[in-house]
């Protein structure tokens, strides 16, 4: 059985799992390692907005970001 934590283990906000409307903050099944799939052992909880960023951004992404939030203050 998977227990949802009180907080997403990534971006460390709470999760709320009684919502009836999806948000940033409902949680979410991720797989650690996408390609093996849905097993035990490869499957965690976290925010919906976590499990977005994680598919929609790469690493070379996130990167990019950050050089340019380091570059802005």
């Amino acid at each position: 059985t998977l227990v949802i934590p009180t907080h997403c283990p990534i971006l460390g906000i709470p999760l709320f799992s009684k919502e009836k409307v999806t948000s940033d903050n409902s949680p979410s099944l991720d797989k650690i390692i996408p390609e093996l799939g849905y097993i035990e052992g490869n499957i965690q909880i976290i925010s919906l907005k976590a499990n977005r960023w994680k598919n929609e951004m790469t690493l070379d992404d996130l990167k990019m970001l950050v050089a340019y939030m380091e570059g802005q203050s």
